[in-house]
């Protein structure tokens, strides 16, 4: 298309020479309508496109419909937020102004907000057919946008540079760069990657666990093969074997139920307009065969040292069904530990922009290691500081339950497990509570102003119109320039701000680093630039550089003379004077008009709607805007906490696997108790000290855990160009801590059961 042209339209004929270089090429007509409400006019952008063609582009999901086949003449599709907010039905008949003049249109179908439909920000997209604004305009089949799919992606560029330099009526444009695009997924797809490494460690703990239960309670079996001749080599041989065919039934099993899970995640956490629609997931096989390795390869390296432990037990302790925890002195743990997280924080001082991705989670990587390693020698500095006073609590039961903490594998194995767990659930619920205390925030105290005016002529004959409103206090005109790329270099900024320095501070309160309102005040000396801290990092540059801008003027030289504090634009944000950002770019309107008020923001919103209907402005209270904002962010963050749920069902699982391994190898030891004299209920209160202590030590080192990781995140979401402030929760962090203590003493409850019901005698026979 060729939005600068004076005649816009354009025979899509130019592009047949490349058709066979094409997947698909479809003409439309789009232009700008407005819809006369109640509170004023509505911009609405109406699209004039075949319904199939529609269709092969986008997704279309309706909510109703009424006669839409033949899609032709006046009729129009229409979303449900336009239609619930205009109290609009299939079947009615609405007018929109286009072209200078109003035209009527049948409204033949709703559809749910799925592409273009999605009404992004206040635009409100219709679909009518591409014959009837072609008559409308009487273009006789022209049309003025193209959208092509490539058969062949690599010779997109060239074919782009091909058809804009043969043709004057026709810019060829790709609508999001591939790396726009992997910007753009990368900040959903980076946290899911984080919580899969989380679950691979959960799982690596939870299936060596249950493959012990397993060799455990095969020993005599194992036994009968070693003493009929089975070599270690075959007996190791045979329990590998079938740790891939565990691997393989389970990563089956896995990957059917994952896809089971995803299905309802996506229903429960689906936004209340999506309520009735036809859930659907999209299934990636290459994304299945590898989850379905990854099944097979954990299930093989857990089940290895189960293997390799019974490889090395004699055939007399098999044969008798004797298993005996090594003892170690962990110092090789500690010392390990230790190296790993002063590994972790030197990652994070390597600031090189292309390696934080990497070095963020390969830090996260290296903590989670070093937590997990640290585990007995916490567990025993605990003991040993808190084993007075647990006997002063809990008698002296609980010395032999503090003992038990210390040298039982299979608790510390539950303490590991919850600790990660807890780890991986504090993360994530402090980044999603970053999120929004951050957004909560930036409207709260950045903007000081109630209401926001578009107005594509907006200029300041029009500001004055408005501050004469009543119930206005003041209004600021600002102008942005957006998407200007750094000369010689591949970084763009989203947005630069022109500042007025008089009134700038009276609408927007910025965090500037050094001399906030000297800095300000310096936009106008000369062609100076206010940088965020992002770009600082981004660019690598200090104050006082000179920065290149690929202004519409030509290339603009900036000196860098302060930064701030944003979460505006993801961080790509800077400030200019507005003279010079008017001066280097053209600009003759404002990009917006910024409002405070006296009265209700509701009520001056409905009153600039009324009063200027003619110039048709896009009008927005500010609360309003926070809870589009807010709501959109929701969705994605509803998801990272099921798959935390889904971490701590794993985790729930694994610690009981643990707690009935640590009963099987500790049978023989409760009966000679309760033989000597010591009563059931001690046994049972042994257990729960046992389970408490667990619990606890998890729970907190789960927490200070997941404090680490969170420090690492700012890291991992700046390389992925989704910079993030976090706000720490004292509140969430301490429920995780005691969810901990919950978790492991809900454990217990099944091998105190069993120890409650176990026979002396047969125990003492069998062992």
């Amino acid at each position: 298309m060729n939005e600068t042209s004076q005649n816009p339209f354009y025979s899509n004929d130019k592009l047949d020479k490349y058709s066979d270089e094409f997947e698909y090429s479809i003409g439309a007509i789009q232009c700008n309508s407005f819809y006369n409400s109640k509170d004023g006019y509505e911009s609405t952008l109406i699209s004039g496109m075949d319904l199939d063609e529609f269709k092969s582009i986008y997704k279309l999901e309706l909510e109703s419909e009424k006669n839409l086949s033949p899609f032709e003449d006046n009729k129009i599709i229409v979303s449900n937020r336009f239609s619930e907010k205009h109290n609009i039905k299939v079947g009615d008949n609405i007018n929109l102004e286009l072209n200078g003049k109003e035209r009527e249109f049948k409204v033949a179908g709703v559809a749910y907000p799925t592409g273009p439909f999605q009404d992004v920000g206040s635009m409100n997209y219709i679909l009518t057919p591409k014959d009837s604004l072609s008559k409308l305009f009487g273009v006789d089949g022209k049309i003025n946008v193209t959208y092509i799919k490539m058969k062949d992606q690599e010779k997109k560029a060239s074919i782009i540079e091909k058809v804009n330099d043969e043709s004057d009526d026709i810019v060829l444009q790709e609508i999001f760069t591939q790396e726009e695009l992997e910007k753009q997924t990368s900040g959903m797809t980076t946290p899911f990657m984080l919580i899969v490494v989380m679950l691979s460690f959960i799982s690596i703990f939870i299936i060596h666990s249950s493959f012990k239960i397993i060799t455990i309670d095969r020993l005599p079996t194992l036994g009968t093969f070693r003493s009929v001749g089975a070599t270690r080599k075959q007996t190791c041989g045979m329990l590998i074997f079938e740790s891939v065919f565990y691997g393989f039934i389970g990563g089956i099993l896995g990957c059917f139920s994952g896809v089971v899970i995803l299905y309802f995640i996506t229903a429960m956490t689906m936004p209340a307009w999506a309520t009735g629609m036809e859930v659907k997931i999209s299934i990636n096989i290459v994304y299945m065969i590898l989850s379905f390795a990854m099944g097979v390869l954990l299930s093989i390296v857990s089940s290895l040292a189960a293997a390799i432990k019974i490889y090395r037990i004699p055939i007399k302790n098999i044969v008798f069904g004797i298993v005996t925890n090594e003892k170690d002195n962990g110092k090789w743990k500690l010392i390990l530990g230790l190296l790993l997280a002063i590994s972790a924080a030197l990652c994070l001082l390597i600031q090189k922009q292309d390696m934080l991705l990497y070095l963020g989670t390969i830090s996260m990587v290296f903590i989670m290691i070093s937590i997990i390693l640290l585990v007995p020698s916490i567990v025993f500095l605990f003991t040993k500081v808190f084993g007075k006073l647990y006997g002063f609590i809990f008698g002296n039961v609980s010395n032999m339950a503090i003992k038990n903490v210390r040298e039982n594998r299979s608790i510390l194995n539950s303490i590991s497990l919850l600790a990660i767990g807890i780890a991986g659930i504090v993360t994530v619920n402090i980044v999603s509570y970053s999120v929004v205390e951050e957004l909560t925030n930036f409207f709260a105290n950045s903007t000081l102003f109630e209401v926001l005016v578009r107005d594509a002529a907006a200029d300041a004959a029009y500001e004055k119109q408005l501050k004469d409103l009543d119930g206005v206090e003041d209004v600021y005109g600002v102008y942005y320039a957006k998407n200007i790329g750094i000369h010689d270099s591949d970084v763009k900024i989203k947005a630069i701000q022109g500042v007025d320095k008089d009134k700038f501070r009276d609408f927007w309160n910025v965090d500037i680093l050094e001399d906030k309102n000297g800095s300000i005040k310096k936009l106008d000396d000369e062609r100076n630039i206010i940088i965020s801290i992002y770009l600082k990092d981004k660019l690598n540059v200090e104050k006082g550089d000179i920065i290149e801008l690929s202004m519409s003027e030509g290339i603009r030289k900036y000196k860098v003379i302060d930064f701030l504090y944003t979460q505006n634009y993801a961080g790509s944000f800077a400030l200019i004077s507005d003279n010079n950002l008017v001066r280097d770019t053209g600009n003759k309107f404002y990009s917006e008009l910024d409002i405070k008020t006296k009265k209700k923001p509701k009520d001056i919103a409905q009153t600039i709607k009324r009063k200027f209907s003619d110039r048709k402005s896009e009008v927005v209270i500010m609360e309003d805007y926070e809870k589009e904002i807010l709501a959109s962010n929701q969705q994605m963050y509803s998801m990272l906490k099921a798959f935390t749920g889904i971490t701590l069902v794993i985790g729930i699982l694994g610690i009981m696997n643990n707690l009935i391994i640590g009963f099987m190898e500790r049978k023989k030891s409760f009966a000679v108790l309760r033989s000597v004299g010591m009563e059931k209920r001690q046994i049972i209160k042994m257990l729960f000290i046992e389970a408490f202590t667990g619990g606890l030590i998890g729970g907190t080192l789960g927490s200070i855990g997941g404090m680490i990781l969170i420090s690492i995140v700012p890291t991992i979401m700046k390389a992925i160009g989704n910079p993030i402030v976090i706000h720490n929760s004292i509140e969430i962090v301490a429920i995780a801590g005691l969810s901990g203590m919950v978790i492991t003493l809900i454990a217990t409850i099944s091998p105190s059961r069993k120890a409650f019901n176990l026979n002396i005698i047969e125990t003492i026979k069998c062992e």
